[in-house]
């Protein structure tokens, strides 16, 4: 009983402390990946090189409204970004698709010019 309750105390622990400790921010151009709570590293995946977007939602994420937005890129540091926990998920992944929808289209626009 207390082995059991003390171990899933331990694993929510976890899962919080790593919810806290990743902040994403999403902007016209670049996707930023904060990690950490004492020190920090900053990634920055630039839109254009997003080559697909996917979401995930368990069973527990659909009860409470959260999912893993996961994105593909071509960015070398970060080919692979996991948006963990993050709630409307689904708003997320599009607003991903669109700001890389756009910064290709000025890519394509620029190139042409």
């Amino acid at each position: 009983g207390i082995l059991c309750l003390a171990s899933g105390l331990f694993v929510l622990g976890r899962m919080a402390a790593f919810i806290l400790g990743h902040r994403y921010r999403l902007k016209t151009q670049r996707l930023f990946i904060e990690k950490g709570i004492l020190s920090q590293t900053i990634d920055q995946t630039e839109l254009i090189r997003v080559d697909d977007v996917r979401m995930h939602k368990s069973f527990l994420d659909r009860i409470f409204g959260l999912g893993t937005v996961e994105i593909a890129s071509s960015d070398a540091t970060n080919p692979s970004v996991r948006i963990i926990g993050v709630a409307g998920p689904e708003t997320v992944a599009e607003h991903v698709r669109q700001n890389m929808r756009i910064m290709r289209k000025r890519a394509v626009f620029v190139e042409n010019v």
